[in-house]
């Protein structure tokens, strides 16, 4: 089923579908690629807290130029949270 659009620079929580735990970030370097964050699942359902808020930042589409706030995401789109 298709969701709902997601507008570019909207803040949004990414849940695993088996476990229901929130892709959470702990403000930590991640063991193996200290340039990174550590992660984890956190929370139930849904609920956690702001580590669990992550903000869809669009770059710009794949095929020409240009900033693509305020925007919804798609799939021409690189994306970074």
């Amino acid at each position: 089923a298709m969701g709902e659009p997601i507008k570019c620079g909207e803040i949004v929580r990414l849940t695993h579908m088996g476990t229901g735990k929130n892709l959470h970030s702990h403000g930590l370097p991640a063991p193996l690629s200290r340039k990174n964050s550590e992660v984890s699942g956190f929370g139930d359902e849904g609920e956690g807290d702001t580590g669990d808020n992550w903000k869809l930042e669009c770059l710009h589409r794949r095929e020409g130029e240009g900033n693509a706030e305020n925007e919804h995401w798609d799939s021409t789109m690189l994306v970074r949270f």
